[in-house]
């Protein structure tokens, strides 16, 4: 399912999928930290509608994600707040993970 929306996201940085001025600080957000803040607007995208995607069916669903929320409205404050608190736990994951990396690169040698 995720190919059917996702892939549009990750490609197109949200161009025809949120409103132009949300995806306009998307952009300069994107531009200063890196990839991992497409990542968090996504998870904070989905996470802030769960329970309109928990009702609906299949097509529904793939409606709202793929068409449908850039013609909704959208709490530009609310979003990018919780794409911040997404961002931090995302970053910190990677940390994480590159530690782990290392340390096992380090560890063969």
């Amino acid at each position: 399912m995720t190919s059917a929306y996702a892939s549009k996201w990750f490609l197109q940085c949200f161009l025809d999928k949120l409103p132009f001025g949300v995806v306009i600080r998307l952009w300069d957000c994107f531009l200063l930290e890196g990839y991992t803040v497409i990542q968090a607007i996504a998870l904070s995208i989905i996470i802030s509608n769960k329970k309109r995607l928990m009702k609906g069916d299949f097509e529904k669903i793939l409606n709202f994600l793929s068409s449908e929320m850039s013609n909704s409205e959208v709490n530009t404050k609310a979003l990018f707040r919780s794409t911040t608190k997404y961002l931090a736990m995302l970053k910190k994951v990677d940390r994480k993970q590159s530690r782990r990396i290392k340390k096992s690169q380090t560890s063969v040698k």
